[in-house]
């Protein structure tokens, strides 16, 4: 595989270590495959904001996600990423054109997430992650989630979750425990607990376009002043309800489907007023 070019590395690596986390050396594994060819040119789209490539710029995810200023955008190419990726600052992660890159999260320790959103500041902006597909297993009691927005993600921060593919051996496939997330076009299936968790007044979003299929529990569990809105998804062969509300605020919109879930189609509904 070609490298970018020496000087304009130069200026991209000089750009993002003045903006990076100090959180110490970063631990991930690399690419299964890195030797997957991939687009050997950084392309700039603003002064301040530039494209980082997986491989190439960067050699995983995480060091990309660790060193990208806010703002910026993270073009991961085609393979097998064992790592877990956290994300603490508003910016894109998104498959390169034609890749399909797949996140594979087996870990032996807890509370382990394939993607982790966790905006923690006054930050003010959008999280994009597409194209991907995240596979988890984790042996975490709670906050088993393949796909976490955590509880201290900032209110000025939108997360748009887009076309994925996601799937928890042990737990559930999205979690989201606060913030605003919208969950588009993507598909949750096989997962060990609930296909989708939106917990507590803090959360809020949409899931607009998914199919939410032979998840062990709820397709959906809405609970403890959760606001979302589900429009137009397809909930199928769940073990227990297509949508589960217990206590919340948001909950069914317009053009779902349910089919073949075991216990029923909806359970309860959401009496509260948002927060």
């Amino acid at each position: 595989m070609r490298l970018v070019s020496s000087s304009l590395t130069r200026r991209l690596l000089l750009h993002a270590s003045a903006l990076a986390l100090s959180t110490g050396p970063a631990r991930h594994a690399r690419a299964a495959d890195a030797d997957t060819p991939v687009a050997d040119t950084a392309v700039l789209p603003g002064a301040d904001t530039p494209m980082l490539t997986v491989p190439g710029t960067f050699a995983t995810i995480g060091e990309a996600l660790e060193a990208a200023a806010p703002g910026a955008r993270i073009a991961v190419g085609a393979g097998t990423y064992r790592e877990t990726c956290t994300i603490r600052k508003p910016l894109q992660l998104v498959a390169a054109p034609g890749a399909r890159p797949v996140v594979e999260l087996v870990s032996d320790r807890p509370y382990q997430h394939a993607l982790t959103i966790d905006v923690a500041t006054d930050a003010v902006g959008e999280v994009l992650v597409q194209g991907f597909e995240l596979r988890h297993t984790s042996p975490s009691i709670a906050q088993n989630y393949a796909v976490y927005s955590a509880s201290t993600t900032a209110r000025g921060v939108k997360v748009v979750l887009r076309d994925l593919d996601i799937t928890s051996s042990s737990g559930t496939g999205v979690g989201v425990e606060g913030g605003e997330v919208d969950l588009l076009d993507s598909r949750i299936r096989g997962c060990k607990g609930h296909g989708l968790a939106f917990l507590g007044e803090r959360t809020r979003g949409v899931v607009r376009g998914c199919t939410v299929a032979k998840c062990k529990l709820n397709g959906a569990l809405v609970r403890d002043g959760a606001a979302p809105q589900l429009d137009a998804n397809v909930f199928e062969a769940n073990g227990l309800f297509g949508v589960s509300q217990i206590d919340c605020a948001g909950g069914l919109g317009e053009g779902n489907t349910f089919r073949g879930n075991g216990k029923g189609a909806v359970f309860g509904e959401c009496d509260r007023e948002p927060a």
